[in-house]
């Protein structure tokens, strides 16, 4: 595939490319940069590319893209052939007769016909969710893309489609009324598509195949019918007339009459997509007509079969729809008086989706009536209405309900003549109020006697349950749960009984010599007079939505004479005292008795009664049950005892309080309702008290938010009306408490004092832990009532304006002196206000924020996040210009934890603003990024909470700023708009010029792939990450460590300045010298703490750093630990010490950063970036046991690939921060490193030696006398035996040896000791000739051609390194040099004998001077730090348990400065505990290089999306610490076992409202004509 045209680069570089050998990945990834994709978005390349054709897009231009697409095609025809794929097989693409297209349309042509021949096969799969997935893509396809398909494959397309149609037989049950075949319907909508977009001669093919399926007859291939009534449905709201379309017309409307339902209920949805399809010709008219007499037929047919009663409606449901539809789409339909009440009779209260269906359809048919219906008919629809609110279940029922409303305002207006001289309603509307004056204990209504009986009512059962037997499942417990459902039930039901008696009040109809109006007045006495709590209530309730109506009479300009009799009655009522319900009388004297109980049970435990009543004459019931508890617990020992006791006393209470609640509740909500209604009437006694006292405490007890909502809609605008004009105003202590109210919840505003010594919390991030471990109950998480009512009522006074109300807007004035408390309290109400009063910041109001944002109590943090969140959804531009500075500083200020804390708390309360945000996102998603890495837990999991939803939302960022912004927020944006793509692909970096590094010496040029790891560094910095570089020893890490620090000295102008440098102490000196070397116009390094305010770096010894606590105690610029493979261990004291210190910026420095076990991954990480890979158990469990499981020589398949797995999602985990090149990539002029394992034997008596020490290692059976070592000694001993024997003698005299095995060990030989002078002869240091004059035959010696390239006479001596474990090891080797073989051999020793300040000169002498042939040295003195280029040959006589050292040791030689090829030999004695220690360590290299592979080689290689995948809001299921928490669930212990079909969840498939969207028929026709 030639991509030439699609690429932003010129020719040059693509043939430059062509000579590189690129992967498959990294010529993706190439692809994708210079197409701007984004895999970690989920766009890349490879959704249109195979690897095939990406090779080929490199290697050649010339290729033929065709050819590759039907090598592919061909493959997924024979894999699909292979698994058994049913129906025909997807034919290769024939050859378009299409004019000639460039190559990148050709490339999409391709790509589409591949992937649509994938989603061929898939129909085809046994799983129904992969075949309707397909089926929905083909249809995305079809509309989308058809003109790029050919022919041949639109055939194999509708062919594999139809086989679908006939074959599928899977239903989702997802509603009690139907079942959806959601492949069937999908595959028919795809059709539908085709059918609209193909061809006449394809069209009639693929038509007469659906009327045979039509045609087909029987019970059991009925979804053959309803498969082809599927597509004729999507075909129908396209369609335009033809032939073909009136024969399956016909047959669709004889599918009317089929005796399965569902295939009928298909055929109607069919026609109604018809009708809804306008673009018919003029026939259309005649075939609607038939389709609605047919319609109609069927209706009345259906409305009357008894399964309608029982809720087998979905034939009926599909029937009404298309009623609606026809009169949607008809501007001139209606419905005759006849079918309105065959409508109307469906209706039932137990159906609640019919029923809805129904009244939407009487309201569109009564905005188009010419007033046919008769009284009779008017009163039936009233009362079926009033039924239906009354009995009609709670559940989903509240858009039915106001429907009703709404409909029966519309029946008012077109018939209120009719009510009224009809006189059926005035005859049944007290039987009406009736209903509304039932208890709440047992609220069962005779239908009968109350005249709201239905078709469904039975004379034998007349009684029927306000809210349906739905209530009966809510028990006692949830009593207030059932309290507001019929108090909400009794006010709808009052809203259309007020309707009704407004029309009767304003009728001048008289009823014998009493007008009706004053009946009706009248109707109300002895309800309001009542001494009975529900009557009253239900009259209350009934007068105050009456009154509305009236007052919305007198504000339309009606001249409606106020109901005088009825204003007294309620005016007598509120200035009377208060009345003892009988009711609450009773529920008084039930509580009285609880107590005598209770207190009867003290007494029996213990507790004297007398004395109690005696001292406490005056004291009330209560009182003398918390005294009758308190003396009985004294008096009780056991604490089962105790236990039960405390149970019963709180049950007790919460029965008192829950009684002497409903009590003053319901006392309230009767005075509450009737001062509103006298509000509402205009009547304004000259003392407001006792209107205004009601509206007060209902503020303060009410729950029900509709009856709140009921009572100051009305009372609340009137008293600032008609108190404004009086002085004082009545209505400014009203605000004030509620002000109070709103206030003093814990819920909104959490108390100061409760989180005054908690300064380490961040109270959202405990919120939002709770949620999701749903620790909280409900109860705790609910707003106070008071707090609720408090923002309604302000909300109603908000419709005023400041003028009109000063006292109300005072409330949001910041700049006042305030104490935190009010300042808190009111920045909370522009929170619930702000879009009502335009909240916007001063600079006063921004000083006090973040003033709390600094304070130490959590509580004012949170108040102060969540007011910045406001301000910037009010006024995003100026917030954010206000903010954004000194947030900035904030979360860069390591010293104080606090205003860290504050920031990523408001970080995440902005990100909840999601598009609300969009324009400065890009200014606020870094700095969340960059608190990602804070050593303070709670910190980072905010700042990660935060990012998690910036990251979505930076996606959308548009390029364009808001208007607004400052100009140094506009040139901050800017530097951050590609934040996210440079993010995800750091390769998009440019590379750090050598200009760019100030004060560089002109000695030194950097090279490229160092001023690439510069880059990385900076890039690291420059989002606050952290890293390891890994480069191998000799490639420069000291220099390019230097040259960053430098750059951000230069660059980050607000950083700290001085950097700390801790390294092992032989290299302090050698930092230094290399800074002055590299940078000499710079100051030099210092070695001193005291230089921390003048210097530029300080190096340190790890000891200085554990034994000075002072380090911790400043802020470091960096922080860099060098040989940084020390803090492998988090437990040790250098991990502790160097864990405390704070900097901008921690990098590690490693050429082997993983040496033992991928648990060093963790430790290097948690200093880092603390938190990244989780806590230490989350990383046991997540990589390291399935690690090491898989290395087992018990490890299953399951433990390999478990164990491969998860080095791999670790490996892409630590990927962007770590970066690592090798010297034979980088440095092409390195010489060659040759390793090899040279084979060595025991002697006999190393043997015997070896086999007596396994024998005396103890186990649980050795015997307890007999002398023996432990396991881990007898390990570091046969190590030492495989060197020679002698090294063990006071190990054998202790196990008391045979004294045969002990004698002569000096003079033993040794076979690792023969085997090193073969190796040193071989080499030419050292020559051990026969009596010949031949070499000896060395067992186990280098390869011929290696010795031969060895002693090439062109080649200089060779030199060695030996290296050993032990110092008695390495005099081994120096007598043997001496003695034992053919001619003293000049040597130096290096090990832990040498002080450490002679140790360099040894080092110089040996490279100095070439007479000396060899340096003897120990792995842990000589291994590391040191250049020994002087020696060309490495060898090993034993070796460390770390690989790692071995291969630190190795480049000693093989480094920078040497000029010939490096042979590295390794001793292994065949057969021993050495082969099993040289077997973990190739596990471990191999570890180590999983995790840290070529892909940390370069920017290029080094994508990030795993880490983007880290913060997505939707199915997370990564292993990072980050996640947070979530509620523990048992899981069945056979889940590992479950198939791939069985793992689909039930409550993840669609339900019916997804269902109803996707297979909407008018989505399918936006779609078709779009």
């Amino acid at each position: 595939m030639n991509h030439n045209n699609v690429f932003s680069i010129d020719s040059s570089e693509l043939n430059s490319l062509e000579k590189c050998r690129l992967s498959s990945r990294e010529q993706r990834q190439l692809i994708d940069e210079q197409l701007d994709l984004l895999p970690s978005a989920g766009v890349s390349c490879g959704e249109f590319l195979t690897d095939r054709e990406v090779c080929e897009a490199v290697s050649s231009h010339n290729s033929s893209p065709r050819g590759s697409v039907d090598g592919e095609t061909q493959d997924l025809v024979n894999s699909d052939a292979a698994t058994g794929s049913t129906g025909t097989e997807v034919k290769k693409e024939e050859a378009d007769e299409a004019a000639p297209t460039t190559s990148t349309d050709e490339s999409v042509r391709n790509a589409v016909e591949k992937f649509t021949n994938r989603l061929l096969s898939l129909l085809a799969d046994q799983r129904w969710q992969t075949r309707h997935g397909a089926a929905v893509a083909i249809a995305k396809v079809f509309c989308n893309c058809y003109s790029l398909l050919p022919s041949t494959l639109i055939d194999n397309s509708a062919l594999r489609l139809l086989q679908v149609l006939v074959l599928d037989q899977f239903n989702d049950f997802v509603s009690g009324r139907n079942a959806t075949a959601p492949v069937r319907e999908t595959c028919a909508q795809a059709l539908g598509h085709l059918l609209h977009l193909t061809d006449e001669h394809r069209k009639e093919h693929i038509l007469e195949t659906l009327v045979k399926m039509l045609e087909i007859k029987g019970d059991k291939l009925w979804h053959c019918r309803q498969s082809a009534l599927l597509v004729m449905k999507y075909y129908f709201a396209v369609a335009t007339a033809s032939d073909s379309f009136d024969r399956c017309f016909k047959l669709v409307v004889s599918s009317l009459s089929d005796l399965v339902d569902d295939v009928v209920c298909c055929a109607v949805n069919t026609l109604s997509s018809f009708i809804a399809n306008q673009s018919t010709d003029q026939k259309r008219a005649n075939l609607v007509e038939r389709i609605m007499h047919n319609i109609w037929q069927l209706l009345e047919v259906e409305s009357k079969k008894d399964q309608l009663r029982s809720g087998l409606d979905a034939l009926a449901i599909d029937l009404l729809q298309i009623v609606d539809t026809w009169i949607k789409v008809e501007p001139t339909a209606t419905l005759s008086r006849e079918q309105t009440m065959t409508v109307a009779e469906m209706m039932d209260a137990s159906f609640v989706s019919r029923t809805h269906k129904i009244v939407i359809l009487l309201d569109l048919t009564l905005q188009r009536s010419s007033r046919q219906l008769t009284a009779t008919d008017v009163f039936t629809l009233l009362k079926s209405f009033y039924r239906v609110i009354l009995f009609a279940p709670p559940t989903d029922s509240l858009a039915l309900l106001e429907q009703i409303y709404i409909t029966s305002r519309r029946i008012l207006d077109l018939y209120k003549e009719s009510i009224i001289t009809g006189n059926q309603v005035s005859q049944v509307i007290g039987k009406w109020i009736g209903c509304l004056l039932f208890d709440h204990v047992s609220p069962v209504i005779d239908v009968f006697v109350y005249e709201v009986d239905g078709q469904n009512s039975n004379r034998n059962e007349p009684s029927e349950r306000l809210g349906s037997e739905e209530m009966r499942f809510l028990n006692d417990r949830q009593q207030s749960q059932k309290d507001n459902v019929y108090m909400t039930r009794k006010i709808l039901a009052s809203k259309l009984l007020a309707l009704l008696l407004d029309a009767l009040y304003q009728s001048q109809v008289t009823i014998g010599q009493q007008p009706l109006s004053l009946a009706i007045q009248l109707l109300f006495g002895p309800y309001l007079k009542s001494t009975s709590l529900f009557p009253v209530m239900g009259a209350a309730i009934l007068v105050n939505e009456w009154a509305a109506l009236y007052q919305a009479a007198v504000s339309s300009g009606k001249s409606v004479n106020p109901p005088l009799t009825l204003i007294q009655l309620c005016d007598s009522h509120l200035r009377s005292p208060a009345v003892s319900y009988d009711e609450l009388t009773s529920s008084i004297n039930l509580l009285t008795n609880e107590c005598n109980e209770f207190i009867d049970y003290c007494t029996i435990r213990g507790c004297d009664r007398s004395r109690l009543t005696s001292s406490n004459e005056n004291v009330d019931i209560e009182t003398l049950s918390k005294l009758a508890y308190e003396s009985c617990k004294g008096l009780l020992s056991k604490d089962k005892d105790v236990e039960a006791l405390d149970a019963r006393f709180k049950l007790l209470t919460d029965s008192v309080q829950f009684t002497k609640m409903a009590v003053r509740t319901n006392v309230i909500r009767i005075s509450a309702f009737l001062s509103s209604a006298l509000f509402y009437f205009g009547y304004i006694p000259e003392k407001m008290t006792p209107l205004i006292r009601p509206i007060v405490d209902c503020l303060f007890v009410e729950e029900n938010e509709i009856i709140a909502s009921e009572i100051f809609r009305g009372s609340v605008p009137r008293l600032v009306l008609f108190g404004c004009q009086r002085n004082p105003k009545p209505y400014v202590k009203v605000i004030a408490r509620a002000f109070e109210g709103f206030s003093q919840c814990p819920v909104r505003i959490p108390t100061l004092t409760e989180w005054s010594d908690k300064p380490t919390s961040i109270i959202s991030l405990e919120q939002l832990n709770a949620e999701r471990e749903a620790v909280t109950t409900t109860v705790d998480k609910k707003i106070s009532p008071a707090s609720k009512n408090a923002e309604l009522f302000f909300i109603i006074l908000s419709n005023f304006s400041v003028e009109q109300l000063p006292e109300f807007y005072a409330l949001f004035d910041l700049d006042d002196e305030l104490c935190d408390e009010v300042l808190i309290a009111r920045l909370e109400l522009h929170g619930c206000l702000w879009s009502r009063v335009g909240s916007r910041l001063s600079d006063v109001s921004t000083t006090k924020l973040f003033t709390l944002m600094n304070n130490d109590n959590p509580a004012k943090r949170l108040a102060a996040a969540k007011a910045v969140s406001t301000f910037a959804r009010s006024q995003l531009t100026d917030t954010t210009s206000r903010m954004y500075g000194q947030l900035a500083a904030m979360a860069r200020d390591l010293h104080n934890d606090t205003s860290r804390r504050a920031v990523a708390e408001v970080l995440y309360r902005l990100s909840l603003l999601d598009s609300a945000l969009s324009g400065v996102i890009s200014l606020f998603a870094p700095m969340a990024f960059s608190l990602l890495v804070d050593k303070i837990e709670e910190i980072r999991n905010m700042a990660s909470e935060a990012f998690r939803h910036f990251m979505p939302l930076l996606m959308l960022e548009s390029p364009l700023p808001p208007a607004g912004l400052t100009a140094d927020l506009l040139r901050e944006r800017e530097r951050n708009i590609d934040f996210i793509h440079v993010l995800s692909s750091p390769s998009k970096l440019p590379i750090v010029a050598r200009e760019a590094i100030s004060g560089l010496t002109t000695d030194i040029e950097p090279r490229h792939y160092q001023l690439e790891g510069i880059t990385w560094m900076r890039f690291l910095r420059r989002y606050n990450l952290n890293g390891v570089l890994a480069d191998d020893m000799g490639l420069g890490k000291t220099l390019m460590t230097l040259c960053s620090i430098v750059m951000s000295i230069e660059e980050d102008k607000e950083s700290a300045r001085c950097s700390l440098i801790v390294c092992p102490r032989t290299l302090v000196d050698h930092w230094c010298n290399e800074y002055k070397r590299f940078f000499p116009h710079r100051l030099p390094a210092k070695q001193s703490l005291a230089s921390y305010k003048i210097a530029e770096i300080i190096v340190i010894g790890y000891d200085d750093l554990k034994s000075n606590p002072s380090f911790e105690k400043k802020t470091w610029n960096y922080v860099v630990l060098d040989e940084g493979h020390v803090m492998r261990n988090a437990k040790t004291q250098i991990w502790r010490s160097a864990n405390k210190l704070r900097a901008q910026s921690r990098l590690i420095l490693s050429g082997t950063p993983v040496q033992n076990s991928p648990s060093d991954v963790w430790a290097l990480f948690e200093w880092l970036m603390p938190g990244y890979l989780g806590t230490e158990k989350q990383f046991r469990g997540n990589f390291l046991r399935k690690i090491i499981r898989c290395r087992g020589v018990r490890a299953t398949e399951r433990d390999m690939q478990e164990g491969d797995e998860a080095v791999k999602v670790l490996h892409k985990l630590i990927l962007p921060f770590v970066l690592r090149r090798l010297k034979n990539e980088v440095l092409k002029e390195l010489p060659e490193k040759n390793l090899q394992d040279v084979e060595c034997q025991l002697t006999d008596r190393q043997r015997q030696i070896y086999r007596f020490i396994v024998d005396r290692c103890s186990s649980d059976e050795a015997i307890p006398s007999m002398p023996h070592i432990s396991p881990l000694h007898a390990l570091i001993t046969l190590r030492k035996l495989l060197d020679h024997a002698k090294l063990v003698a006071d190990v054998l005299h202790k196990l008391e040896a045979p004294i045969e095995m002990i004698r002569d060990l000096e003079t033993e030989s040794s076979g690792k000791l023969e085997v090193l002078g073969q190796l040193l002869s071989e080499c030419g240091i050292c020559q051990a000739k026969d009596d010949s004059g031949t070499e000896k035959a060395a067992i186990g010696i280098p390869d011929e051609e290696v010795l031969e390239d060895m002693e090439s006479a062109s080649q200089p001596s060779h030199r060695a390194l030996i290296f050993c474990q032990w110092k008695a090891s390495v005099q081994l080797v120096s007598d043997a040099l001496k003695s034992q073989f053919s001619r003293p051999i000049p040597h130096l020793i290096l090990d832990g004998n040498v002080p450490p300040a002679s140790r360099q000169s040894v080092v110089d002498q040996f490279n100095s001077n070439s007479s000396i042939d060899v340096l003897v040295l120990t792995t842990h003195i000589g291994g590391v730090g040191l250049n020994l280029t002087g020696a060309d040959v490495v060898i090993f006589l034993d070796h460390d348990w770390n690989p790692m050292k071995d291969l630190q040791a190795i480049d000693r030689a093989h480094r920078l400065g040497q000029t010939r090829n490096v042979n590295v030999y390794r001793l292994v004695t065949k057969g021993t505990i050495e082969e099993k220690v040289m077997s973990l360590c190739k596990f471990k290299v191999n570890t180590a290089e999983a995790l840290i592979g070529a892909e940390n080689a370069s920017l290029r290689s080094m994508g990030t999306s795993e880490l983007m995948e880290m913060f997505t809001l939707e199915g997370d299921d990564k292993p990072a610490a980050r996640e947070p928490s979530r509620k523990k669930t048992k899981k069945s212990s056979g889940n590992s076992s479950l198939t791939e079909e069985e793992k689909w969840n039930l409550v993840e498939l669609w339900d019916e409202s997804q269902y109803a969207e996707q297979f909407d028929v008018a989505n399918f026709m936006r779609m078709a004509h779009s």
